[in-house]
């Protein structure tokens, strides 16, 4: 996965997704492309997500930072880790949380007993 994660990168930031056939060419990773207008080249940023991950119940950090950034001349890519592990809500999910509180009480109260 980590060679996937950095071949995806490098392709983008040499420019290969450019072309719809050299991207066809890159490993099935999901990640998202930001870059600003004009024909660089640009310094560039990994936005690495947090524990919501890129889907639906995203934080929305990695887009804050991707939009700052190339309104100061960035490029941004930012490769989502949980989907293709089949996490796409990402691993910090209210139910997550629940679940570790339950273990966490659970825990001290065996502790406490004795």
């Amino acid at each position: 996965m980590v060679r996937s994660i950095l071949t995806s990168i490098a392709a983008a930031l040499l420019g290969f997704l450019s072309s719809p056939a050299a991207a066809g060419d890159l490993p099935d990773f999901p990640f998202t492309l930001t870059r600003p207008t004009g024909g660089g080249p640009f310094p560039a940023v990994v936005i690495l997500h947090d524990c919501s991950g890129l889907g639906p119940r995203s934080s929305g950090a990695p887009w804050r930072w991707a939009s700052e950034l190339v309104q100061r001349g960035y490029l941004s890519i930012w490769p989502d880790s949980f989907t293709p592990r089949g996490r796409p809500n990402g691993v910090c999910t209210a139910v997550a949380w629940a679940d570790a509180i339950v273990q966490v009480e659970r825990f001290l109260g065996e502790h406490r007993a004795k």
